[in-house]
């Protein structure tokens, strides 16, 4: 079950990079997902912080998939927690110059991520820990 959920989760999340994130001054952001995440790591300022749910989710579809238990869990939740904090955000630079504007929506881009998310936690939960063997 849980690597069906694993595959769901890294489907969802291929789907959500062509989407537009968010939309500010009630018009879509004109950045699909997938260029937030090449560059959204630049300036890890506030609204950007929700961007280290990328490789915490990478780390924890890695964990899922070799061993699965408490890491997994906890990288998962972790990343929907920030993930999630971009909910908490009221502005975003979106251009060059570095002026903050106003995020007037969350478009289906950003709720395919986050639900990609959402599924990688179900599936770390699911997950069945690795057992070791040891040599007698």
């Amino acid at each position: 079950m849980s690597r069906y959920l694993l595959v769901l989760s890294v489907g969802l999340y291929a789907a959500c990079l062509p989407l537009d994130p968010f939309s500010v001054q009630g018009h879509p952001s004109g950045w699909p997902s997938w260029s937030i995440l090449l560059i959204g790591w630049l300036p890890l300022a506030a609204a950007n912080l929700a961007w280290l749910a990328n490789p915490l989710l990478l780390t924890a579809w890695y964990s899922i998939f070799t061993q699965g238990g408490k890491q997994a869990k906890s990288l998962s939740l972790l990343s929907l927690i920030a993930a999630g904090s971009f909910l908490l955000m009221r502005t975003v630079v979106n251009n060059e110059g570095g002026i903050p504007v106003p995020i007037t929506g969350y478009n289906s881009g950003y709720w395919l991520w986050l639900t990609s998310i959402g599924v990688a936690l179900l599936a770390a939960f699911v997950t069945k820990p690795a057992t070791t063997v040891q040599a007698a």
